[in-house]
């Protein structure tokens, strides 16, 4: 797998750096400021999207090694969207940043995904260094629920997330919502301006559960087929 790709999608959708100064700056603390990224952004950058149910969750306290705390999740696979070496029924864990210790001291970021026991979700995760994260922040977590006809929708909660996206021609990085018009900038390159953003918090779009796997299957075929045309461009016969 080329890793170059891959660290470029990861500081463009995880938006680290972003989120955490949002995080530390007293006026900014109550959201997370994220690239946006429609879906087929965050199914490339995927190497995982799995959908199934949270069977456990706990915290793993590593302050005395010097790191934090975080918390740790277990996914009961129901069906494999992309992935290679996974299959339904198999379990699957990674780690989040941030939960609550014995002492009860908590670390937070506000807008990052949480996960409860039995939920049942379509997750999107990337590999980083450090394990697997959700790609995209929030935007990677599709909760699903039952609806009243015993169909399936898919929904994402953005309540806390400041959405911005990158404009071509400047390289700035521009609100998202009612706030945008008249391409004010709210972000310069490599910066984040100690000022609250006043973006509208997008409303988290319902569809039914069966239209989003369709379209990450398509997506993921159509990635493939380009990847291995671009392969057989480098390699001739």
């Amino acid at each position: 797998m080329n890793s170059r790709p891959a660290r470029r999608a990861n500081a463009h959708l995880v938006a680290v750096v972003i989120a955490i100064a949002a995080v530390c700056a007293p006026v900014a603390a109550s959201a997370m400021t994220v690239l946006q990224a429609d879906l087929d952004q965050l199914v490339q950058t995927s190497e995982l999207v799995l959908h199934g149910n949270i069977v456990a969750v706990r915290t793993v306290d590593l302050r005395k090694e010097g790191r934090a705390i975080f918390t740790e999740y277990v996914l009961q696979v129901r069906e494999v969207w992309k992935g290679k070496d996974l299959r339904a029924g198999a379990q699957f864990t990674w780690r989040h940043l941030g939960g609550t210790g014995a002492d009860g001291i908590t670390f937070a970021i506000p807008g990052m995904p949480g996960f409860i026991q039995g939920e049942e979700v379509v997750v999107l995760l990337e590999r980083t260094s450090d394990g697997h994260v959700v790609t995209g922040a929030p935007q990677g977590k599709f909760v699903v629920r039952v609806d009243s006809d015993g169909g399936r929708s898919v929904s994402r909660d953005l309540e806390h997330v400041n959405l911005v996206r990158r404009d071509p021609k400047t390289g700035h990085l521009l609100p998202v919502g009612d706030h945008a018009h008249g391409g004010k900038r709210v972000i310069a390159p490599r910066q984040v301006q100690g000022k609250p953003m006043l973006l509208r918090k997008p409303a988290g779009r319902r569809q039914a559960l069966a239209e989003l796997r369709a379209e990450v299957r398509a997506i993921v075929v159509r990635q493939a087929a380009k990847s291995k045309a671009a392969g057989a461009k480098r390699n001739p016969r």
